[in-house]
């Protein structure tokens, strides 16, 4: 189900809060299979045959338990699908409950929608009742809506090419494997700096004298990682990078016109476990859209590293978190699973 958080992300936890109440109250094996397969056929045809075969493995596993098998297929789904609006992905969804003859599901959630839309606002200030021009007029809403600071940031999250998804029936790391304690933290927090670097923004610290002659010392992405830690790993306990996934993180930042802002990030985390670089993810297409890598090396003693770039002969060209050793290490048949980190503004 590692998409699935990222599929509440998109439409909303009050439409996936509608979706799991149905599911526990009445939604039987065949309304399951009927709504995986609809959903499935809004998939390009190579992308078919994922969601029906992990529902079935379920089925033998768990002995269909309502909610994590629902969880399933639409974390699948969600994983294949290619639209990224918050808008379209609930017009297919509310189309495939349809389709599946689950009607009241599809009415709540258009519903939901619905009321969730801006009304207008009564402009009762005209007069009194049935004067001349004194009746209520109706006036559009105009939300107060903050406008976002980095301006350089892709308005949605990019929805990227993973070529070989978490498998479904592997075992998750455990923390026993994964030494470095907050190395996940150090990695994912070099990304955020890189990507707010493309952006022409400068993170702002509390910088101590003993810091500031200490050229040596980036505050800047201490602060980023310290954060990090704080809101992930705060008994430094190892964590995967995918665990970053939907973590807010909150910093103060400078921007290019040296106005400075509190900002409220969302970190998003794709992972692919295919080490073979996406043809269409380069290095130059992934700066443009301000996306970031880190890579997890060596299975055995599981490592996360910041990527700065990758060339094909020579591998990954990293960043450590290991003080002076290995500062710069380029890491290639050890790799096994590299993560894309994304940043999302909230406002």
């Amino acid at each position: 189900m590692a998409y699935f958080q990222d599929f509440e992300n998109c439409v909303g936890e009050d439409i996936v809060d509608l979706i799991i109440q149905d599911v526990r109250r009445k939604l039987d094996i065949v309304q399951a299979e009927e709504l995986a397969r609809i959903l499935e056929r809004s998939l390009p045809e190579e992308e078919r045959g994922q969601i029906m075969g992990n529902l079935a493995e379920f089925k033998k596993q768990n002995n269909y338990d309502r909610v994590p098998a629902i969880k399933g297929v639409f974390s699948d789904w969600f994983q294949k699908y290619e639209e990224t609006t918050k808008e379209e992905t609930i017009r297919v969804i509310i189309d495939a409950l349809k389709k599946a003859q689950m009607d009241r599901l599809a009415k709540q959630i258009a519903e939901k929608v619905q009321n969730n839309q801006p009304r207008p606002k009564v402009d009762l200030t005209s007069g009194g009742i049935g004067g001349p021009g004194n009746s209520p007029s109706i006036s559009p809403q105009h939300p107060t809506t903050k406008k976002k600071i980095i301006s350089k940031l892709p308005d949605n999250i990019i929805k990227l090419p993973i070529q070989k998804a978490t498998p479904t029936t592997a075992t998750r790391p455990s923390p026993s494997d994964q030494k470095g304690n907050t190395c996940a933290s150090h990695a994912i927090g070099k990304a955020i700096l890189m990507i707010l670097h493309l952006c022409d923004c400068t993170v702002l610290t509390d910088q101590k004298e003993e810091d500031k002659i200490n050229p040596q010392k980036n505050m800047e992405q201490q602060k980023i990682i310290d954060t990090l830690i704080s809101e992930v790993q705060p008994l430094h306990c190892a964590k995967n990078p995918d665990e970053f996934n939907g973590r807010t993180i909150d910093l103060y930042i400078e921007d290019s016109q040296k106005r400075q802002h509190n900002i409220r990030l969302r970190v998003n985390v794709q992972t692919d476990w295919e080490t073979v670089p996406h043809p269409s993810l380069t290095d130059q297409y992934l700066e443009a859209k301000k996306i970031q890598r880190v890579v997890r090396d060596n299975l055995q003693n599981a490592h996360a590293l910041y990527l700065e770039k990758y060339e094909k002969n020579d591998g990954y060209h990293c960043i450590n978190s290991h003080g002076l050793l290995n500062e710069h290490p380029i890491c290639k048949d050890s790799v096994y699973a590299v993560d894309f980190i994304q940043i999302e503004e909230l406002v």
